[in-house]
């Protein structure tokens, strides 16, 4: 085998596994609810809009990409918070973006969009973390995704499987 086919043969092999590595199935509302509701961690789901400096998570995920140090960028969180009834009651308050890395792709958000998030709590501080996969967030969710975490949280089918 000439030294050229060798080089690309291990070029093929590395971006392979790069491209392996950022495969992200689309995420749906359900699994992304039944991730949570089955976690050990606790969280709240949210919809409605972050407004923060795109800048500094964008800062942020470098960080993160190129020391594994996580920094949250701040972020004012305006909308509704899911209950038994649905997105009724208004909630507001400072939500910590945390841009979680695979490699070399980083999870982001649009300041401003609608929203439909899951937020991880421990009663007083808030952590959204932003997978680079974008299965924590449904930016400009439809009316399906809502109505599908509406369900899952009132105990009805979610998904391809019932809750709890």
């Amino acid at each position: 085998m000439s030294v050229f086919r060798c080089a690309l043969v291990a070029v093929m092999l590395c971006t392979a596994g790069q491209a392996q590595a950022l495969s992200c199935l689309r995420a749906d509302a359900a699994s992304t609810y039944l991730k949570a509701a089955n976690s050990d961690a606790q969280y709240m789901v949210v919809l409605g809009r972050f407004l923060f400096d795109e800048r500094a998570l964008k800062t942020a995920a470098e960080d993160m990409q190129q020391s594994r140090h996580a920094r949250q960028t701040p972020a004012r969180f305006s909308g509704h918070y899911l209950t038994k009834a649905g997105f009724v009651f208004p909630w507001s308050s400072t939500i910590g973006l945390q841009a979680d890395c695979a490699a070399s792709w980083c999870g982001s958000l649009q300041s401003g969009a609608q929203t439909l998030a899951f937020v991880q709590t421990n009663g007083v501080d808030h952590t959204l973390h932003l997978s680079p996969c974008g299965d924590t967030t449904f930016v400009n969710p439809n009316a399906g995704d809502i109505g599908t975490v509406v369900a899952c949280h009132k105990g009805r089918q979610c998904g391809s499987s019932t809750t709890r």
